[in-house]
C-alpha cells in the first residue's frame, strides 16, 4: 500500500511540474522584457506628459508594447508638436536619426539636442527659451526660434544653415559671417547695433527691420531681392547694384538711394548717398547675361523637391502648369510624391506683407512639373496692430480656416469697446474667428463693452474674469460653449445679450460676482431653456434671464 501511495504522490508532483513549466514558457513567450538596447516609454526616458504621449502614439509604431526598439527609434526622422503644452523634451537624446524637430508654440524654457547631430531643420518658436546651444547641430539647414526671450545665439558652427530666424527676441549682437550659405534672413523685431553681411553673398531675404541698427551694408549682397529695413537708427541705404522687387521703402526714379522711416527719436540720414544709376544699370544688363547665373536657376528649376522645401512666387512663376500665383508669396513643401504623378502636398506661407488683404490661395502648385495639393497654411499665430489684437491658428486646412482672439497686444492701449471680428485676414489669408482664448482679457480694467461676432462659438475659461469695469456683452448667434469663470468677478456687468438658440454649455462658476443687478438677454422662445442651463453658476438669485 505504501509503495502505491508513493508512486500516487510523484506521479502528482510529475505533473504539477510539468504544468508550471508549460505555463511559464508560454508566459515568458508572452512577457518580452525590454533588452538594455530599448528604451522605455515611462516617467524616467520621459518625463513630460505631454512628450511622453506623443513618444507613445507617434514613435512606438512596430509592436506597440510600450518599449521603443532600435527599429522604432530609427524610424523616427521626423517630430512634430505644434501647440502641445510641452515643457520638457527630455528623451529626445534617443532619436538619433532625427533630422527635422518642429516644436512650435509650447512651454520649453530650455533644451538639449546635443545628441541630435542628424538635425537639418529645427523649428523652436513661440517657446520660452532663454538660450539655445545649436553648436553639435552641424547639419542645419533651416533654424527657427522666434519669439522667444533669448538675448544671444551662436550659430558659427552652422556653416550650412539657408535660412534662420531669430526676430522678436532680445538679441544684441548676432554673428553671421560664418553662414555663407545663407539665403533667409529673419532677424527684425531685436536689440541689433550693428550686422555684417559682408560674407553673406547668397542672401536673397534681409528683415532686419525694428532693430538699433546704425547703418546697413548690401553692397555685397547683389542677389537680394527683398529688404526690410526701417525702424533702426538710419533713413536711407545705398542699393546700388540690387534688383529690389520688396521693400519697405521709397526711392526715386533712377535713383540708388532707398528712403526708409527711421526709428523715432533716431538722427535721420547715414551718408553715402550716391545716384550711380549708369553702374546699377551695367550691372543689372551683366547679370541678366551671366551664364552661371542661367545654369543655376535652370538646376534649381529641374532639382526635385523635398520635404520642407519652401518655394516664393519668383520662383513658381518660371515652373510649367502654375496658374495664378500671388505675388510676394510662398509655399512649403510638406510631402513629397512618391512617383512624381501622385501629388504631393504643401502649405501656403502667405504674402510677405502682413496687412495685406487676402489673394486667391491656388489649390496645386507645380515645381518641376510635379504636383503638389495645398491643403494647410504654415502660419501659427499672428498679431493685428491696428487692432491691437493677436490671434492663435486653429485650424490651418485651406477649406476651414481658423483662429481663435488671444488677447490685447498692449492693455495700457486697450479702448473701452472691443470687438471680436468675424474674420481676419494675416499675410492674404482669411481666416474665420472661432473662439476666444483663455484667459483672454483676464483682469483688464479698461474694457468697459464687448462685441463678439457670430462666427464664434466658444468663450475660454476665464476669458473675461477680473475684468472689473466690464458692463456690457453682446455675444452672436453663434455661441456654443461659455467657458468656467468666463465672467468671474466681473462686478459691474449688468447687461449680457446672447443672439442665438446654439449655447449648449455654460462652465462653473461662469457668473460669479456679477453685479447683482445682471440681465442675461436671451430670444424669447429660450427663456425656459436658458435659465436651466444658467443655473448655478455662481450668480446671485437677483441675476436674471429675460426677453431680450
Amino acid at each position: 500500500m505504501k509503495r502505491n501511495s508513493d508512486q500516487t504522490i510523484h506521479g502528482i508532483r510529475r505533473k504539477a511540474i510539468l504544468t508550471a513549466a508549460f505555463f511559464l514558457f508560454f508566459a515568458g513567450m508572452q512577457m518580452k522584457p525590454a533588452r538594455a538596447d530599448e528604451v522605455k516609454i515611462d516617467k524616467n526616458n520621459f518625463p513630460d506628459a505631454a512628450f511622453r504621449e506623443y513618444v507613445a502614439e507617434n514613435c512606438d509604431t512596430v509592436e506597440k508594447d510600450g518599449v521603443l526598439s532600435d527599429e522604432e527609434i530609427g524610424n523616427v526622422t521626423a517630430i512634430s508638436i505644434y501647440l502641445g503644452g510641452i515643457k520638457s523634451l527630455e528623451g529626445i537624446e534617443y532619436f538619433t536619426a532625427l533630422t527635422h524637430l518642429y516644436c512650435e508654440g509650447n512651454n520649453l524654457t530650455s533644451v538639449d539636442l546635443s545628441k541630435n547631430i542628424a538635425l537639418t531643420s529645427l523649428n523652436l518658436a513661440r517657446d520660452q527659451l532663454s538660450s539655445l546651444d545649436v553648436s553639435k547641430n552641424t547639419l542645419l539647414t533651416r533654424l527657427s526660434c522666434t519669439d522667444n526671450q533669448l538675448t544671444s545665439l551662436d550659430v558659427s558652427k552652422n556653416t550650412k544653415l539657408k535660412r534662420l530666424s531669430v526676430q522678436r527676441n532680445s538679441l544684441r549682437s548676432l554673428d553671421v559671417k560664418n553662414n555663407t550659405k545663407l539665403n533667409w534672413l529673419y532677424c527684425n523685431f531685436n536689440q541689433l547695433s550693428s550686422l555684417d553681411l559682408s560674407k553673406n553673398t547668397s542672401l536673397t531675404k534681409l528683415y532686419c527691420n525694428d532693430n538699433n541698427l546704425k547703418s546697413l551694408d548690401v553692397s555685397k549682397n547683389t542677389k537680394l531681392y527683398a529688404l526690410y529695413c526701417k525702424n533702426n537708427l538710419f533713413s536711407s541705404v545705398d542699393v546700388t547694384g540690387l534688383s529690389l522687387s520688396e521693400d519697405d521703402g521709397t526711392r526715386e526714379e533712377n535713383s540708388s538711394i532707398l528712403k526708409v522711416v527711421p526709428k523715432q527719436g533716431a538722427e535721420s540720414g547715414n551718408g553715402q548717398s550716391q545716384d550711380n544709376s549708369d553702374s546699377q544699370k551695367s550691372k543689372d544688363e551683366k547679370k541678366d547675361s551671366d551664364p552661371k547665373k542661367t545654369e543655376q536657376d535652370d538646376e534649381t528649376k529641374t532639382k526635385p523637391a523635398k520635404a520642407g522645401d519652401q518655394f516664393d512666387s519668383k520662383f513658381l512663376k518660371t515652373q510649367k502648369g502654375n496658374k495664378s500665383i500671388p505675388e510676394n508669396a510662398s509655399f512649403t513643401i510638406i510631402e513629397v510624391s512618391s512617383d512624381g504623378k501622385i501629388p504631393g502636398s504643401a502649405a501656403f506661407d502667405g504674402v510677405e506683407d502682413e496687412n495685406a488683404d487676402a489673394v486667391a490661395i491656388p489649390k496645386v502648385i507645380y515645381v518641376g512639373g510635379v504636383p503638389y495639393n495645398v491643403t494647410t497654411v504654415s502660419v501659427k499665430s499672428f498679431e493685428k496692430a491696428t487692432e491691437n489684437a493677436g490671434y492663435k491658428v486653429t485650424d490651418n486646412h485651406i477649406d476651414s480656416l481658423a483662429v481663435e482672439y488671444t488677447g490685447l497686444l498692449d492693455t495700457e492701449k486697450a479702448k473701452p469697446t472691443v470687438s471680436v471680428p468675424k474674420e481676419i485676414t494675416c499675410r492674404g489669408i482669411r481666416f474665420k474667428a472661432t473662439g476666444i482664448a483663455k484667459n483672454a482679457f483676464r483682469k483688464n480694467a479698461k474694457v468697459t463693452k464687448v462685441k463678439i461676432a457670430a462666427s464664434v462659438s466658444t468663450i475660454g475659461a476665464g476669458s473675461f474674469e477680473g475684468c472689473s469695469n466690464l458692463k456690457t456683452v453682446i455675444i452672436g448667434k453663434g455661441m456654443t460653449q461659455i467657458g468656467k469663470n468666463a465672467f468671474k468677478n466681473c462686478k459691474n456687468l449688468k447687461s449680457i445679450q446672447l443672439k442665438g438658440k446654439k449655447l449648449k454649455k455654460v462652465g462653473k462658476t461662469a457668473l460669479k460676482g456679477v453685479n447683482a443687478k445682471c440681465r442675461i438677454k436671451v430670444p424669447k422662445d429660450q427663456v425656459k431653456a436658458y435659465t436651466k442651463l444658467f443655473k448655478g453658476k455662481g450668480q446671485k438669485k437677483s441675476v436674471k434671464v429675460v426677453k431680450g
